[in-house]
């Protein structure tokens, strides 16, 4: 924390922040500049840009195609659950996959006591 009780950003995060910017602005399935473009047109390193680029890719901002780049992705919902009782839970539970080797929707079945 600097003095004025502000933390301090670093490159990464500013960097970061940018490009969540740039992809917020383009449409799912629009591939974002190649690494070198973006580290230019950013001003920071290609490392730098590289670290930025796989937090948000862990996030599920960003899905990468080994030989054809980067991509907006669709972007992943996320609720916390919590249960209450287990006489609440219904008996049939649905999962959203969203992976490139799976994608819609699996149905678990499961009877609660």
């Amino acid at each position: 924390m600097t003095a004025a009780g502000q933390q301090k950003v670093t490159k990464q995060s500013a960097t970061r922040a940018q490009v969540l910017d740039l992809i917020e602005r383009l449409g799912v399935g629009t591939a974002i500049p190649s690494e070198r473009q973006l580290s230019a047109d950013l001003g920071v390193s290609r490392l730098t840009l590289r670290a930025a680029l796989d937090d948000l890719a862990r996030e599920g901002y960003l899905v990468r195609r080994r030989g054809s780049g980067t991509y907006v992705q669709q972007p992943k919902i996320s609720q916390e659950l919590t249960i209450t009782s287990f006489s609440r839970v219904g008996r049939i539970v649905w999962v959203i996959c969203s992976t490139d080797e799976m994608a819609g929707l699996v149905h678990f079945d499961r009877t609660v006591p």
